[in-house]
């Protein structure tokens, strides 16, 4: 749902931006179904991160450690520039603007690397 939202607001953003003459149009690459596949395959670099932080030990507090926390944090920056890129490269309008499409996918996906991050297991099925 979340990535729903996030798809939206990358389209609105698309829509806004781009296109000749100042029309608003971002072209004929850019719509809605476009821009959820492609967030959705940004979120591929922030799942195989996050899969990897799960493996790596925790911190004393119950937290992430520093190199889970690290890792994470460079998965979804990754995730939301190459959901940006991928996005105006389906409309070359919107180059110049790629840092506004990538503001609403690093949203979401800043918010689920706080997820993943702050995750207490349930320890082998005891309550936490």
């Amino acid at each position: 749902m979340w990535a729903v939202a996030a798809a939206l607001a990358a389209a609105a953003a698309a829509d806004g931006t781009g296109g000749a003459g100042g029309s608003g149009a971002a072209g004929p690459g850019v719509g809605l179904y476009d821009t959820t596949c492609q967030v959705g395959y940004g979120l591929l670099p922030l799942v195989l991160s996050s899969v990897a932080a799960l493996l790596l030990p925790r911190a004393p507090g119950g937290g992430a450690g520093g190199a889970a926390r690290a890792l994470v944090c460079g998965g979804a920056g990754w995730g939301a520039l190459s959901a940006a890129a991928l996005v105006s490269a389906r409309a070359p309008a919107l180059r110049p603007h790629r840092a506004l499409i990538a503001y609403p996918c690093g949203l979401l996906y800043g918010a689920l690397a706080l997820l993943t991050l702050y995750h207490k297991g349930s320890g082998g099925g005891g309550r936490s």
